[in-house]
């Protein structure tokens, strides 16, 4: 919280306090190309104290075209982190948020686009 008179900072919670910031996996945006030359956006997040060197990978795809992966907290791919996993988060470019020229791409093919860019993403990494 902010106090406007002074502006000092004060924490007014956490989101789990059971877990210690040392535990907490980086989170660290990637970028790659589709096979039709458009860029892909994602979020990598690598388990705490692990080399980013031949981990198993889950890919998380956002759930739909309405909704998108954000940087941040997020307890599943925490979860899935602590476990040794390294968790792929894609931002499809099938979203209303993305540039207006990605628009006609939301729902052509029935999604087929979309699923076909999940091997491209493992490729990269």
């Amino acid at each position: 919280m902010c106090d406007a008179d002074t502006g000092a900072l004060s924490k007014l919670a956490d989101i789990n306090s059971s877990i210690t910031e040392s535990q907490i996996a980086f989170i660290k945006p990637v970028r790659y190309t589709s096979r039709d030359g458009l860029t892909i956006n994602g979020y990598l997040t690598l388990p705490a104290g692990k080399e980013a060197n031949s981990l198993p990978v889950v890919i998380n795809p956002h759930g739909g075209p309405w909704a998108r992966n954000v940087w941040g907290y997020n307890p599943e791919v925490q979860f899935l982190a602590s476990r040794g996993y390294a968790v792929l988060q894609m931002i499809f470019v099938a979203l209303p948020a993305m540039d207006a020229s990605f628009g006609k791409l939301r729902f052509a093919n029935g999604g087929v686009r979309c699923r076909t860019m999940l091997p491209m993403a493992c490729s990269g990494l």
